[in-house]
């Protein structure tokens, strides 16, 4: 084997593993999500083996010893084959986890300034990747958000501090919140997830006028006051709204945006767009009332991930961002009307 291919073999193999988590402590299952969170830590755990013989490999490798980077880069091949067994067994495990949380109820509560009351909140399903599951939360509000208001959704644990916190919608008379465990955010992340006790609601500003504003479209003037008891009057949106369906395929800005197309190709044929970032999700690309979601690890280039990483706080409307920074190879994971 010459060194390019070589290389290429352990790159591509490497490549394969890191689809799941690297972290090596174990996450406690004390909390809503923690058996599911427990599974992607055994995952973690298993790749960072992985990856550590690979690593050793290609220090091998740049130390010019052929015969040694040889024999650790088929030892690490030989692991990451055993290892993807292993993390497919836990998968399933996962799917199984995942289909017993379907239907159960979810302790909630709202702030005194949401405005709001809940009759119900549920886990509606949860889906599920080696690498990742995205949980998906409907409640039923007695009273309904304020025009213009969204609801955003902190979990937290049974000492009050906040685990996670992102925006949700509202639509068809259900408040909708969804969550990723992945990888992307390390084993604090899926440890902090897996203490997670109660979700609260908070009622805060339009998003799509928080975008508006970071991008200097809405004078100052015409900002929503978040501590009143009704919005002003919303700014004007300009942009086409999409059509379609929010299974997978969406128009918008003359742009149809369809799971498995090439996500920067088709992001660059949309004349507008605005760039949000939430931890919780990653970068999303705002095209009219769509949102595509941009996986940070898998899809961004290194210039993208520098960018997400000077980024410190957990939502982040109207970031400075270039469709440049997205892989060509990407393609698209998650779209979302909004």
């Amino acid at each position: 084997m010459n060194k390019k291919s070589a290389l290429a073999s352990l790159a591509t193999l490497f490549m394969m593993l890191m689809l799941s988590a690297s972290c090596s402590n174990s996450a406690s299952s004390s909390g809503l999500f923690g058996p599911l969170c427990d599974v992607y830590v055994q995952i973690a755990e298993n790749n960072e083996k992985v990856s550590e013989a690979y690593e050793a490999a290609n220090a091998a490798y740049k130390a010019k010893d052929k015969s040694k980077a040889q024999s650790l880069g088929d030892e690490a091949n030989s692991l990451a084959m055993k290892t993807n067994e292993k993390n497919n067994a836990l998968w399933e495990d996962a799917k199984k986890i995942a289909a017993d949380m379907a239907g159960k109820p979810v302790p909630s509560e709202c702030s005194a300034a949401s405005g709001i009351k809940l009759k119900d909140c549920n886990i509606t399903k949860v889906n599920t990747t080696q690498s990742s599951a995205q949980v998906f939360i409907e409640a039923t509000p007695e009273t309904l958000p304020a025009d213009g208001y969204v609801p955003y959704f902190f979990l937290a644990d049974n000492d009050g501090n906040t685990v996670l916190e992102s925006v949700g919608s509202y639509s068809g008379g259900k408040l909708h919140f969804s969550f990723i465990i992945s990888h992307s955010k390390g084993a604090d992340n899926i440890k902090r997830l897996a203490e997670a006790a109660k979700l609260i609601v908070v009622c805060q500003q339009e998003y799509r006028q928080q975008r508006l504003l970071a991008e200097g479209e809405v004078p100052a003037a015409a900002a929503v006051d978040t501590n009143a008891g009704e919005p002003e009057q919303e700014a004007a949106y300009t942009g086409e709204e999409s059509t379609g369906s929010s299974e997978g395929e969406l128009t918008a800005d003359g742009v149809t945006f369809k799971k498995g197309a090439p996500l920067a190709a088709t992001l660059r044929k949309a004349k507008h767009i605005t760039w949000d970032y939430n931890a919780d999700f990653g970068v999303c690309a705002m095209v009219g009332n769509v949102m595509v979601v941009i996986d940070e690890a898998e899809d961004l280039t290194d210039e993208g991930k520098k960018v997400t990483a000077a980024i410190t706080s957990d939502i982040e409307p109207g970031i400075k961002f270039s469709v440049d920074y997205i892989k060509p190879t990407a393609v698209i994971r998650q779209v979302e009307k909004m």
